[in-house]
């Protein structure tokens, strides 16, 4: 892909030419054309609208100011400074501290989110690990994550559509957001 085409496709999804661009080649998630997230859990569906600096939704509402997003992740005021290769800040009063770095193919997360331990993996293909007490197990179906998480009962039937909105972000946006969707 020339940088033209990535700079067109940028601008397209509403990406800075001056921050994540560089990801869209290169991207470790399988993605949906245009800016819903969409979440299915059991018979539960959420919607999250996702747009340049603005990822809202009933769980998650984060605005991007500067290296930070700010906003609610649940009920909690939430505070989460990126660097390049790790996530900051607080969710609610606890720590925010996530390692994020590719390995594999994959960006794999791992650290605590408020009060949960994090260990997961995004792949292009999959979606593995560890959000507290739930176990995430999904797999790529035509580009949507199909799967199961378990959280101390029965597996409950998962279905994750990311948009090209998120997925072209930095590492640590990427990483902040979809383990802020999970610990929701």
């Amino acid at each position: 892909m020339s940088l033209a085409m990535v700079l067109v496709l940028a601008a397209a999804v509403g990406v800075s030419p001056t921050g994540p661009v560089s990801s869209v080649e290169n991207r470790v998630l399988a993605a949906q054309p245009g800016n819903t997230l969409t979440l299915e859990v059991g018979a539960e569906t959420s919607f999250t609208a996702v747009d340049r600096d603005h990822v809202s939704g009933r769980a998650v509402d984060l605005q991007r100011v500067g290296s930070r997003l700010r906003g609610f992740v649940g009920d909690e005021e939430s505070d989460l400074i990126l660097f390049p290769s790790r996530v900051a800040g607080h969710v609610g009063a606890r720590a925010v501290s996530l390692l994020v770095e590719r390995r594999d193919g994959a960006l794999a997360i791992s650290g605590t989110f408020g009060r949960r331990a994090v260990s997961l993996s995004l792949h292009p293909h999959s979606i593995d690990g560890d959000v507290g007490p739930c176990r995430y197990n999904l797999r790529n179906q035509m580009g949507s994550y199909v799967g199961s998480a378990a959280c101390g009962g029965r597996p409950t039937p998962v279905r994750l559509e990311l948009p090209v909105a998120l997925v072209t972000r930095d590492d640590a946006e990427v990483a902040a957001i979809v383990t802020a969707l999970f610990a929701s």
